[in-house]
């Protein structure tokens, strides 16, 4: 009778405990991932971020990774940690990202990696000469063109905080289309041109850190339900090397069009709009 109990508790209990583990990997379903895709692009941590736009969530998935591979090799943590401080930073909790930049700097990581961790952590405590200072050493150094964007975004953006260095960034100087682009798409650039004060340009393809407008038809199909195109819409794509505002007609390209300005804001003398994208399509979750 006792042993027929034992195992009646013993049982309930390894249902318990499955349920719990189950519930946890729910909330923490990327934990068991290998390193690589943990920390790949459209996976591990980032696609948390990516999908929910959640710097805190991220974060927090990057300490619970830390706890399941505690023999994880050093590079990989020390690059893991420099994430996590940037999004704990993102979220606008420095003291959380503080710890993790302590261990984001190692003799076996590279003077550039280790001079863009410190001139992080100098932004992030407003310290305006250990941020030059770092800066310095990465141009003395001949770093790469990555690492000095950085920390110059870093300096242009001193004083505010982390998620605006981060998520914006400057509008290029000219607006462009291509030069058989109809007048109707000319007037469309023109009006982005006139909103920012830019000048207008055409040019066979993209040139670098420009507005660049496009038209680009995702469904050559005509068969669509009662004349409604699902393909129909725009997509905004900004980030400092420049802006691509494709739409599937001129009507969205419009759409785009006031939707990029609206977005905009002016820092200064100049204007800056949200990194990543926008778009009037519906995303998947």
């Amino acid at each position: 009778m006792k042993v027929h109990r034992f195992v009646r508790w013993l049982a309930m209990g390894m249902v318990i405990l499955c349920f719990v583990a189950g519930c946890f990997l729910l909330r923490h379903p990327t934990v068991l991932l290998p390193y690589d895709e943990f920390n790949a692009k459209g996976s591990g941590w980032r696609a948390i971020y990516d999908s929910r736009g959640d710097c805190r969530k991220a974060a927090d998935e990057i300490e619970m990774y830390f706890r399941f591979h505690p023999g994880l090799a050093a590079g990989d943590r020390t690059i893991l940690h420099f994430h996590a401080a940037q999004m704990f930073a993102g979220a606008g909790m420095n003291a959380r990202a503080m710890p993790h930049l302590d261990q984001a700097t190692n003799s076996f990581m590279s003077s550039d990696w280790n001079d863009m961790v410190a001139a992080t952590r100098a932004f992030l405590m407003h310290d305006r000469v250990q941020l030059d200072a770092a800066r310095e050493r990465l141009i003395t150094a001949h770093a790469s063109d990555d690492s000095i964007q950085e920390a110059d975004m870093l300096v242009a953006h001193f004083g505010e905080s982390y998620a605006d260095m981060r998520w914006w960034a400057l509008i290029g100087t000219t607006v462009a289309i291509s030069t058989d682009a109809s007048p109707p798409h000319r007037a469309a650039a023109e009006k982005l041109a006139k909103a920012f004060g830019l000048s207008l340009t055409t040019a066979t393809t993209k040139p670098d850190h420009c507005l660049w407008l496009e038209l680009h038809s995702w469904d050559a199909s005509t068969d669509h339900w009662k004349g409604y195109n699902y393909w129909d819409g725009y997509i905004i794509l900004h980030y400092d090397s420049g802006t691509v505002i494709s739409a599937s007609n001129l009507r969205w390209l419009d759409a785009g069009v006031e939707r990029f300005i609206k977005s905009c804001r002016k820092r200064g003398d100049k204007w800056e709009a949200p990194t990543g994208m926008t778009t009037s399509f519906s995303l998947s979750r």
